[in-house]
């Protein structure tokens, strides 16, 4: 099989016999997160010695919710160049789905493995990106491991999976038999799937009112003043945050000015003022609330956590108990 960068083939020796693992490069970077699929492969023996084994041909692919094929992940190399055409039974399902006669031979490299088929575990991983290499939108998918372990005889297993949620462990998955034959039966066994969700790229602050402890990341910090609750908005000193997230900040004692700068945007909020300029352009700070304006407290200046938060780009969320605030960058 041709030497391609997009599939990278990993071949570890464990006590089991081969552990064999196949997943493209973007698939610990994906915005979207990760399916992972493994599974014990068994090659099996013929039915009857000398007529050959007609079986140990698998594929893994990804379907939308309209049956529309996403993305092969893994076929076997016999099938996909040209094994369907000598033996119609071989994955028939698959080949349906995938029309391999109208793939190219790079196309089919990137997604074959080796002919030489060892026992042992399996993992496939789907990096949640189509056939082109781009992220899906979020939402749920169907996965398939269909498996043909004697002539005629196959397995398809299928299981659906929330992209963009939250990890998913021991995904339900069902099989599905054709027929009763139980020669080689135990090709695939032990499937699971699991879909791992993606790390935040950026910052997750938690905030706390009444509490000046405060957590970067999961990690506990401590600031010189709570955040409090006025005019029913968060405010508090807003460096805690700019500093956690690349921005800078500065104070502008003279007019009482705070000027707050990211990347192309600048704000700037002036103390018992309820308006605010982004960017040059004048906009309030609450627009049901005129009331709802810097100030300065105990010698501290306390700036309206939401706006600023926002207007960076991050998204606020707040939780009545336990009276926290989490802005993620």
């Amino acid at each position: 099989m041709k030497k391609l960068s997009l599939i990278i083939a990993i071949v570890a020796l464990v006590t089991t016999g081969f552990y064999i693992s196949y997943f493209s490069k973007s698939a610990y970077s994906s915005d979207a997160g990760k399916l992972e699929i493994t599974f014990d492969f068994k090659r099996g023996v013929p039915v009857e010695p000398g007529m050959g084994l007609a079986s140990a041909q698998y594929a893994v692919w990804i379907e939308d919710n309209n049956g529309k094929l996403i993305k092969t992940v893994y076929v076997t190399s016999y099938t996909s160049k040209g094994g369907y055409l000598e033996r119609p039974e071989s994955i028939p399902v698959w080949v349906s789905k995938a029309k391999p006669s109208q793939l190219s031979d790079l196309q089919l490299d990137a997604i074959s493995g080796a002919t030489i088929m060892r026992d042992g575990e399996r993992k496939y991983i789907w990096d949640c990106r189509d056939e082109n290499g781009n992220a899906v939108p979020v939402g749920t998918y169907r996965f398939f491991v269909e498996g043909s372990y004697s002539w005629s005889s196959k397995v398809l297993f299928s299981g659906t999976v929330t992209v963009g949620g939250n990890t998913q462990n021991n995904i339900p998955v069902t099989a599905d038999y054709n027929d009763e034959e139980t020669h080689n039966r135990d090709m695939i066994t032990n499937l699971k799937a699991t879909y791992i969700a993606p790390e935040p790229s950026g910052s997750v602050l938690k905030y706390f009112i009444g509490s000046t402890e405060y957590t970067v990341n999961g990690v506990s910090n401590t600031m010189d003043t709570a955040p409090m609750i006025h005019e029913g908005r968060t405010f508090m000193p807003i460096r805690f945050v700019t500093d956690n997230i690349g921005a800078e900040i500065q104070w502008q004692a003279a007019d009482q000015t705070v000027t707050i700068t990211q990347a192309d945007k600048t704000i700037r909020l002036k103390i018992g003022n309820s308006n605010a300029t982004v960017n040059d352009a004048s906009v309030p700070v609450d627009s049901t609330n005129q009331n709802v304006q810097p100030f300065i407290s105990n010698g501290r200046t306390m700036m309206p956590l939401r706006f600023i938060a926002e207007n960076l780009d991050c998204t606020v969320e707040w939780a009545p108990e336990p009276r926290m605030v989490t802005v993620i960058n």
